[in-house]
């Protein structure tokens, strides 16, 4: 790894920049000469802008249609034969010298359309509990939970965490290429072109990623950023947990999935090295908790899928496994989990629903009446889950408590069903 880059050029780094963008501007100006296009294709680029912003949330890993296999469709509970603790073969990583860690990779340099200084601070909202991007035409803002709003440089933002004096903001271009871009006292530090998303671990302070150079980064407010090293392409990141700090065991550990469902099943990376099994035959970690508890997905299939939530703990047990809900985020106490529809197809789910951490029954249940809701859950405390949701052609965050109670509290507010003004984000 190398120094990251300084945003800010010299004169005559500025000289060489203005003749490469002049250069850049003829090229471009060129091919569109060369390669007109017509309304019906700027309508379909516009439509695929409109529904990467939305894919790319929660670093794109769950996008909005449940039947393509690495996106949405949850766990499988059964134990497809494997037995508890058999350790799947996994990828190699090499980790670096954490007790002497080496600055993270090279940042790309910050791309047009960004501007490094644009973040500030802007009057404060009412006190949420929970944090949201809301795109913008030209800034997107960071709404945080205690009513802070920072405006962020440039439209395309989608997630982000609060790291101390840092924000990890992540944003994804028309192609859906995702980059991740580090504030700090309103300016752009460092970016990090991603294959993948951004992960957050159980507290808000850490963030891990895998860049395009097939390196496992992991950044923390107080910790800084350590590598994690090389992670074999095919394989993504689902999950992390631990503060960041890659010196301890149990400080910087990921769970990673195979892209092909069937290359392998999933494997976690901790002290015991990367060929570690967090559940049998999870095929992805949906959550992990800072304990022992993971909620998994074992199976898919054209009808739906199956999973599970597994307590990691000695030799390790099934808490419940099911194949009537997909099982999702796991509640800070551990006592419920989000659970949705096994089978989804569309822009997302009809309903969300809290699961008895126990046994897996549903105890409570929200359904949209015409449209659907958005797959970024949340809790908002040990007995309330969140998500926004698309109805009536409105966007609006509801609150789910396990008593079958439910609020609104963001909205209703108009749009596009591609639109999502409420991008829930954070832990």
């Amino acid at each position: 790894m190398s120094t990251p880059h300084n945003n800010n050029p010299t004169p005559d780094e500025n000289s060489t920049w203005e003749s490469e963008m002049g250069d850049e501007f003829e090229r471009r100006v060129r091919d569109l000469h060369e390669a007109p296009i017509d309304l019906g294709s700027v309508k379909g680029k516009a439509m695929k802008i409109q529904r990467n912003r939305r894919a790319a949330i929660a670093g794109g890993i769950l996008a909005a249609a449940a039947v393509i296999v690495p996106v949405a469709v949850l766990a499988t509970g059964s134990s497809t034969g494997q037995a508890d603790g058999l350790e799947p073969s996994g990828p190699s990583v090499t980790i670096s010298d954490t007790a002497n860690p080496t600055p993270s990779p090279t940042p790309s340099a910050t791309p047009p359309g960004v501007d490094p200084s644009t973040p500030s601070t802007l009057p404060e909202g009412p006190a949420l509990g929970f944090s949201y991007v809301e795109p913008g035409s030209d800034n997107a803002l960071l709404h945080l939970n205690d009513g802070r709003v920072v405006e962020l440089p440039g439209p395309d933002y989608t997630g982000a965490a609060e790291l101390g004096e840092q924000i990890a903001a992540y944003r994804s271009d028309d192609q859906g290429r995702g980059s991740l871009d580090l504030l700090e006292d309103g300016q752009v530090t460092a970016t990090y072109d991603l294959r993948g998303g951004m992960q957050i671990a159980p507290d808000g302070r850490t963030v891990a990623f895998i860049t395009r150079d097939d390196e496992l980064v992991f950044v923390n407010g107080e910790v800084g950023e350590q590598s994690f090293g090389a992670i074999d392409k095919g394989v993504s990141l689902s999950a992390i947990i631990g503060n960041g700090d890659c010196v301890l065991e149990s400080g910087c550990h990921p769970f990673l999935e195979h892209d092909d469902f069937t290359a392998s099943d999933a494997y976690e990376i901790n002290y015991e090295g990367p060929n570690s099994a967090p559940a049998p035959g999870a095929l992805r970690v949906n959550d992990a908790a800072d304990g022992f508890l993971v909620s998994v997905q074992t199976e898919t299939t054209d009808t739906g899928s199956c999973g599970g939530l597994y307590d990691r703990e000695g030799g390790g047990r099934w808490v419940f496994e099911t194949c009537a809900s997909q099982v999702l985020d796991i509640s800070p106490t551990g006592d419920h989990v989000v659970g949705t529809d096994p089978y989804g197809d569309g822009l997302g789910p009809r309903y969300f629903s809290i699961l008895d951490g126990t046994t897996g029954d549903e105890v409570a249940r929200y359904e949209a009446e015409t449209g659907f809701v958005f797959t970024d859950f949340r809790w908002l405390d040990k007995t309330h889950a969140i998500a926004s949701v698309f109805d009536d052609n409105q966007w609006q965050v509801i609150s789910l408590g396990v008593d079958g109670s439910s609020e609104v509290l963001l909205g209703p507010v108009a749009g596009d069903e591609t639109q999502n003004p409420f991008l829930l984000t954070g832990s």
